[in-house]
């Protein structure tokens, strides 16, 4: 199988590990802001399935010359699609992209990127984009119930909810999260997210100050540790950069993220920042339970048997938390309670119970897209 991967926002090895495009080079590393959460996606697709060979493609800068290959060369598009369904540019640059390139298309769960319901996307490219993903994809995948009625109203009706492989990365139907009492918690994680435009939240000062209140509170109850996936100024903090530690500092002084006490927890080599997958994947076994705004980064968490529970701010989260079963709650009601109340509210056991569905219904999702994958079959009552 060989598959031309769209936007893998990565480098691929050996058709399965994915690393930043620029983690050779820290110098570069720090001075961007980046989204390692798509990196954990584009991998766990991968570990799901059997390629022979994967390339990766920008669909914004498509040549005759890679058209011809992709046609010829290539047995399947796949996309990692999260926040393709926006009125941002997303939609209209991979509905160009499809109207020339004639394969079969795989979407890694595509979501609207939205932060509610009133206001969802509008524009023409949107259900263009939403038209060539029924005629492309023999069962549309996507993040949860939200995006399916969106694009059903659109017109497409063979759509699957599959929500995201990235909690499924270690291949595991017999996944189970526990929950111990607070009073046995000594480690804790918080995956930080301080930068997201108005097309994703809804209350920018709320989405802050629920974050930053929480992370002080986990820190006085015992080890917290900072996890981001690319905000340019906490990977000066991970990397220990002298000079951009202080440019980093100057800017978060500035912005009112730091006060004396969030600046001793970022000196304190709290911060963690990775150029690949199973970089994540490791550290976010020294935690006893995760919190924080990144989908991603709890869902790398909780593949890992961490307990985590997610601060949503818009629908991709919102409905992707819904499908999985796992405990989420908005910034705007985390911004009322304390972390152990958060904490002890949650509960696992829905997802413990809903898991073996996740992972047979994304194995028949594959198998409806005629991709060939290592996913285990579903037991029968004789084989168990």
């Amino acid at each position: 199988m060989r598959i031309a991967y769209v936007w893998p926002s990565g480098e691929i090895e050996s058709n399965r590990y994915a690393s930043a495009y620029w983690a050779v080079n820290p110098s570069i590393t720090l001075q961007k802001n980046s989204n390692n959460g798509d990196l954990f996606v584009t991998e766990a697709s991968l570990r799901l399935t059997t390629p022979s060979h994967v390339e990766c493609f920008d669909p914004a800068r498509l040549t005759e010359k890679m058209l011809q290959r992709l046609n010829s060369d290539f047995d399947f598009v796949f996309v990692r699609g999260a926040n393709t369904l926006s009125d941002e540019v997303y939609a209209g640059i991979l509905a160009d992209f499809l109207e020339k390139v004639r394969l079969p298309l795989v979407v890694m769960g595509i979501g609207i990127q939205a932060p509610s319901k009133s206001k969802m996307p509008q524009k023409k490219d949107v259900h263009r984009l939403i038209q060539l993903l029924g005629e492309r994809s023999k069962m549309v995948g996507v993040r949860g119930a939200i995006t399916a009625e969106f694009v059903r109203e659109n017109g497409v009706d063979h759509v699957q909810i599959v929500g995201c492989p990235s909690i499924l990365r270690h291949n595991r139907p017999d996944l189970r999260l526990e929950r111990p009492d607070w009073s046995e918690l000594r480690s804790f994680g918080f995956s930080l997210t301080r930068y997201y435009s108005g097309w994703y939240q809804r209350d920018r000062r709320t989405f802050l100050s629920a974050q930053a209140r929480l992370i002080k509170e986990l820190h006085a109850a015992g080890r917290v540790g900072l996890i981001t996936q690319g905000e340019r100024e906490e990977k000066a903090f991970a990397f220990r950069d002298p000079e951009t530690m202080e440019l980093a500092t100057q800017e978060l002084r500035k912005s009112g993220w730091f006060d004396p006490q969030m600046e001793e927890i970022y000196r304190s080599r709290s911060v963690f920042f990775g150029t690949t997958a199973t970089s994540y994947d490791m550290h976010v076994r020294n935690f006893d339970v995760v919190f924080g705004t990144r989908l991603h980064a709890n869902a790398m968490a909780v593949a890992c048997g961490v307990p985590a529970i997610t601060l949503t701010f818009d629908l991709r989260a919102q409905e992707i938390y819904e499908f999985w079963r796992l405990p989420a709650m908005t910034v705007e009601d985390a911004d009322k309670l304390p972390a152990r109340e958060i904490y002890e509210r949650a509960d696992f056991e829905p997802f413990n119970r809903h898991i073996g569905f996740v992972y047979h219904n994304f194995r028949q999702y594959l198998d409806a897209n005629g991709v060939p994958h290592v996913m285990q079959a579903e037991k029968t009552a004789e084989g168990r």
